[in-house]
């Protein structure tokens, strides 16, 4: 995954190349990484800038980009220096991993299928997250894979 955009975040190979959206592909099999990864560059944001949303989005992306792979490894035990990175990666793990949080196709058509989260899960640590309720798997204008909250 890569984070280049700030509206969305960029599915890659393991080399980092980007990967072309197939209209006739069925993406549901994905549809979790993508969420978590998701939720993975929201806490590590939180972490880094705070709450604000400020950031520079070239500062943000950098320092996404650094990270945001370690959420295949999850949960993480000493594979980062920095324990409030790590942190944001176990609270995606125990969060929504652990608690077989439950995503659901609701629609697809031409360059997108767009996904729901169980309601159940929109209360994360007591917190209603309604950044945590409906994501789209799309292409953007250059038709790479790609995946953001709408």
């Amino acid at each position: 995954a890569n984070s280049e955009d700030n509206n969305c975040l960029y599915i890659t190979t393991k080399d980092g190349e980007y990967i072309l959206f197939d209209n006739d592909g069925n993406y549901d099999e994905i549809s979790y990484i993508c969420f978590y990864a998701l939720v993975a560059e929201k806490y590590l944001c939180e972490y880094q800038f705070g709450t604000s949303g400020w950031e520079e989005p070239e500062e943000r992306n950098t320092f996404v980009s650094k990270y945001i792979n370690y959420i295949f490894q999850i949960p993480l035990k000493g594979q980062i220096n920095d324990n409030g990175i790590e942190e944001c990666f176990n609270r995606v793990y125990y969060d929504f991993v652990k608690t077989n949080t439950s995503i659901e196709r609701v629609d697809q058509g031409y360059n997108f299928r767009e996904y729901n989260v169980g309601k159940e899960y929109y209360l994360i640590l007591g917190t209603f997250c309604s950044w945590a309720k409906t994501f789209v798997i799309t292409a953007d204008d250059n038709g790479w894979l790609c995946v953001k909250y709408i």
